[in-house]
């Protein structure tokens, strides 16, 4: 039985108890009254509704598999609607024919017909399902086991009087529980509905940082001297530093919107995701928050992703979790149609699902950044990465995204603020301010350097490494992207023990611009694996393209099978070498072939058994889907094409 039904059904067993206990009681008074009346005024028919209302609700529903708390607890209801039936058997054997009869009539009935056995006997029987509400659950229901010590204080007003004015307290502080932990479980519920698949994928799958990268956002003393200025011209560092100073000061008592903008594969979304984990982020925001409640939440557009995850309607509903997982008291205030679905009296159960309305999400989030009584208590900061991976609509452009934040800042009266990230389209440099704006490509100097040396760490000769640092950090143009591409051919080539004046013309001949680079990468796989890695490549893009998905990492693993023949796995003769491998060992084995077919431009992604192929960067996808390189990549790929290959590579 669900926490939720179990409590529930205890608050409809006490609320049973307690009206039962109040008609025992008129009865008593009216037995022992010198003028044969009691104090009772409401009409029967409002005590025969009540009772049938309580009937009915004590009767939860079935679950299937029951436990032993579960059966006791049946066991209890069963035994109130025995007690209940007798009651209403009771009060109708003695109804007035006038029916405007008072309840003094209704109770003077019941003494005349009510011997002092009947009512000692249904007395006793309402203090033993008392005594079984409050028997200690062994391991079992545990939100009630903190209800057990009311119940047995309870218990002591009712062996007196059947329901003593100390018992009306306990049961009135017995209520206040159960609503309070029903309350705390429809709260979970709402929040659990709210979510959605792959939510936060994105964050996910984005890289960290390299050890000791962006050290100057939080320039205190510790950073500066853990700064490698020997990386680089000390005077670029001025300008870092202050750019990072700039951002702290947005942080701490800025207002509006900061905007980081960057080139493609410049490395945004690394640093958004460095600034969400990081502690120093929070540190500052709360200088700025002051007494008010800090709520903090971040969404990751994904243009290769699902709808929810490159749409307003994810975003919306991304942060209206974040929201409501930090403040779980405002649900009912900004979803009040969903918190009344679950609290409904009349169920004993929440419903499994819950249907969120886009126009409600937007509403509710409205309502948290525009209204003055939750900003008395609260404020917010938004960290939106990757504004250009929103896939724009025909009524929801760019611009009008823009309008949209803006719109949210406004509103807020101070009290809403947000970071975004994006590339340098016109449509973001006009909308936001220059003062509040740093460009990554010119602020990631000595993060590259310092990403290159650690790479390159097996050249035995540290001259040689930090000269081949500086030539690779002076082509990269601050495109952390174009360094990790270069850097792993680079790699490659130190492992055929290839010397500096060699490495620097394999340095040479690689394209500054990355779709150069992308096309050299693509055209240097070796001819013996040029098919297996076109087809691949054409594979990931059908893959994502159509199914919003990543594709298994294994259909890598028989590439060379369907090159040979197309249709291997469908053959009842075939046989793999891989059948007696664990998933550890062909992992392994796929990645080394990834890495072969693809010189880093796919690259895996999960963890355990999850694992998939994915692309690099966005703009290698991007790049994969232009007309005149699938037109290129079609006659290297054998003819075959990903519709007719994947099936076949899935069922092997």
């Amino acid at each position: 039985m669900e926490a939720l039904t179990a409590l529930g059904l205890a608050s409809n067993i006490v609320q049973f108890i307690d009206f039962s206990s109040t008609i025992i009681k008129g009865a008593k008074e009216i037995h022992d009254s010198a003028t044969g009346t009691g104090s009772g005024t409401e009409g029967l028919e409002d005590v025969v509704k009540e009772m049938q209302s309580l009937s009915l609700r004590l009767d939860p529903p079935s679950t299937g598999h029951r436990n032993e708390d579960e059966r006791a607890f049946r066991r209890l209801a069963a035994e109130c609607r025995i007690l209940c039936t007798q009651l209403l058997d009771l009060i109708d054997s003695v109804k007035p024919s006038d029916p405007k009869s008072k309840r003094q009539s209704i109770i003077a009935a019941i003494r005349g017909t009510w011997s002092e056995k009947e009512r000692t006997e249904l007395e006793r029987r309402l203090d033993k399902t008392l005594a079984v509400l409050a028997k200690d659950n062994q391991g079992g229901l545990p939100l009630l086991a903190e209800l057990k010590q009311h119940v047995n204080q309870l218990l002591e007003g009712v062996k007196v009087t059947s329901v003593g004015a100390e018992a009306q307290v306990q049961l009135r502080t017995l209520l206040g529980l159960s609503e309070s932990a029903c309350n705390a479980h429809a709260q979970n519920h709402i929040h659990e509905c709210l979510a959605f698949t792959d939510m936060h994928s994105r964050f996910d799958t984005v890289d960290k940082a390299h050890p000791g990268s962006f050290l100057w956002v939080f320039d205190d003393e510790m950073n500066k001297a853990a700064y490698r200025q020997d990386l680089a011209d000390p005077s670029s560092n001025i300008h870092v530093r202050e750019a990072g100073r700039e951002f702290l000061r947005w942080l701490s008592s800025g207002d509006g919107i900061f905007h980081i903008a960057g080139k493609l594969g410049s490395g945004k979304s690394t640093l958004m995701k460095f600034l969400c984990e990081h502690p120093c982020t929070i540190w500052q925001l709360q200088k700025w928050a002051g007494e008010r409640q800090l709520i903090f939440a971040y969404f990751f557009f994904w243009r290769s992703g699902t709808k929810l995850q490159k749409s307003l309607d994810g975003l919306f509903r991304s942060l209206v979790y974040n929201i409501l997982k930090a403040c779980p008291d405002l649900i009912p205030t900004v979803l009040p149609r969903q918190w009344n679905e679950v609290m409904d009296p009349l169920r004993l159960q929440a419903p499994t699902h819950l249907n969120f309305r886009d126009e409600e999400i937007r509403t509710a989030f409205e309502k948290l950044v525009t209204s003055q009584d939750i900003h008395r208590k609260h404020c917010f900061c938004f960290f939106i990465d990757g504004l250009d991976e929103y896939e724009e609509t025909r009524q929801l452009d760019y611009l009008a995204m823009t309008k949209l934040l803006q719109g949210w800042t406004s509103a807020s009266a101070g009290n809403v603020k947000i970071c975004v990230s994006s590339r340098e389209y016109n449509v973001f440099e006009n909308a936001f301010s220059v003062q509040k704006r740093i460009r990554l490509q010119d602020l990631t100097r000595t993060d590259m350097e310092r990403y290159i040396e650690d790479m390159l760490q097996d050249m035995s000769s540290q001259n040689d490494r930090r000269l081949l640092t500086q030539r690779i950090a002076d082509r990269a143009d601050g495109i952390f992207l174009w360094v990790a591409l270069v850097v792993k051919s680079i790699r490659e080539a130190l492992d055929e023990s290839q010397s500096l004046t060699t490495l620097e013309q394999e340095l040479e001949a690689l394209p500054v611009e990355l779709e150069l680079l992308f096309h050299h990468l693509l055209c240097s796989i070796r001819i013996s694996a040029r098919l297996k890695g076109y087809l691949l490549f054409d594979m990931v893009s059908f893959w994502i393209s159509s199914f919003e998905e990543e594709l298994p990492l294994l259909t890598c693993l028989f590439l060379e099978e369907y090159a040979r023949n197309p249709q291997f796995a469908t053959q009842s003769s075939a046989s793999f070498a891989y059948s007696e491998m664990d998933t550890t060992a062909l992992q392994k084995l796929a990645t080394q072939r990834l890495n072969g077919y693809s010189k880093g431009l796919l690259e895996v992604r999960g963890g355990g058994r999850g694992k998939y192929i994915t692309v690099t960067h966005r703009s290698i996808m991007e790049f994969f889907q232009k007309p005149s390189v699938r037109a290129e990549i079609a006659p290297e790929s054998g003819g075959n094409t990903a519709g007719v290959a994947i099936p076949q590579l899935l069922l092997a």
